[in-house]
């Protein structure tokens, strides 16, 4: 299946779902993937994970996509592992070895609720035309109305004059559809009718299911979030200023998860790839760089301070001395 991956454009769910196949000139995203599995083989379990990347589901697709990403990421840097198959109760994905033992791993991504894909779909049109004309999705501020979904072309148009005018305040969009701004800290945000609940009100309401998926006993834990929009509701504050505020929420939250001894969240955008940007503090660490799929990618690293078996410190370093591997 693979070898077939590897010479056509995509993996079967890539087409389900719209995804481009590539990205300025890089590789399919199927040769990508294709690579990762090579990267991985002899990975006790990692046949059901490229199971889950060739299934119908955009969920199965994501969660598939980043056991392959997270894994050979970190094989790179001589961290073996192996996959834990799903059992009927409650289990963790992923068994990593850092430094010199053992750590438990759960990988969760969030998605958009049915709803929610008409507008993701209307986001991922608009980035590559735009990208056709040599402009990033990245550098607007967009807030669209339900006429949107039905006048894509309407909104393409929208953009097209505010950025040839380099409008900072934001500007109606034609018929109707919205309005929108140049960003004046390239954050990118974004708002339409009925927009689910932020990301990292999601994310705490459910850190205690998650918690139990990765209890061990004996073992450092870590559950890994591929985020959606982290940022959106402290933009103003620019995304490494809101890390610290990001991170604070989290925090509290852990401190009556013992079972969990860190959470990584992290999400990619289509803006422009950037050098890599690090920012430490004692409870968290925020980096920057560029993906294996060519985005732009941001992680925000939360330590649990009352965590049953706490992450040495030689052990975050191994995770993230480097994002873009994983």
């Amino acid at each position: 299946m693979w070898s077939g991956l590897a010479a056509n454009s995509s993996p079967p769910a890539t087409h389900s779902f719209g995804l481009a196949s590539t990205r300025e000139g890089r590789p399919p995203e199927g040769a990508r993937l294709a690579r990762l599995v090579e990267v991985l083989r002899g990975t006790p379990g990692l046949d059901a994970v490229v199971g889950e990347v060739g299934g119908a589901t955009w969920q199965n697709y994501k969660h598939g996509v980043m056991g392959l990403e997270f894994a050979a990421g970190l094989r790179g840097r001589g961290c073996g592992s192996r996959y834990i198959s799903p059992t009927n109760d409650p289990s963790p994905d992923l068994s990593l070895t850092l430094v010199d033992r053992p750590v438990t791993v759960e990988l969760k991504a969030l998605h958009e609720p049915d709803d929610e894909e008409v507008w993701h779909a209307l986001e991922r049109r608009l980035s590559v035309a735009l990208g056709r004309v040599g402009l990033s999705a990245g550098i607007f501020d967009v807030d669209l109305e339900w006429s949107a979904i039905d006048n894509p072309d309407a909104v393409f148009e929208g953009l097209l004059r505010i950025a040839a005018k380099q409008s900072s305040d934001y500007v109606p969009l034609p018929d109707g559809t919205g309005k929108a701004r140049l960003s004046s800290d390239n954050v990118a945000r974004r708002a339409h009718p009925g927009r689910a609940r932020e990301d990292i009100d999601r994310i705490l309401s459910k850190l205690r299911g998650w918690g139990n998926q990765v209890a061990t006993g004996g073992q450092p834990t870590l559950l890994v979030v591929h985020t959606r929009d982290l940022y959106r509701p402290v933009a103003t504050l620019g995304r490494y200023e809101a890390s610290g505020a990001v991170a604070n929420e989290a925090a509290k939250r852990l401190l009556l998860i013992p079972e969990v001894s860190a959470i990584l969240l992290y999400e990619d955008s289509f803006e422009p790839p950037t050098v890599p940007i690090r920012l430490q503090h004692p409870l968290f660490e925020a980096t920057s760089g560029t993906s294996s799929a060519g985005m732009r990618r941001i992680a925000l690293f939360v330590l649990n301070p009352k965590a049953a078996v706490p992450l040495r410190p030689d052990e975050r370093f191994a995770l993230l001395a480097d994002p873009s591997g994983w």
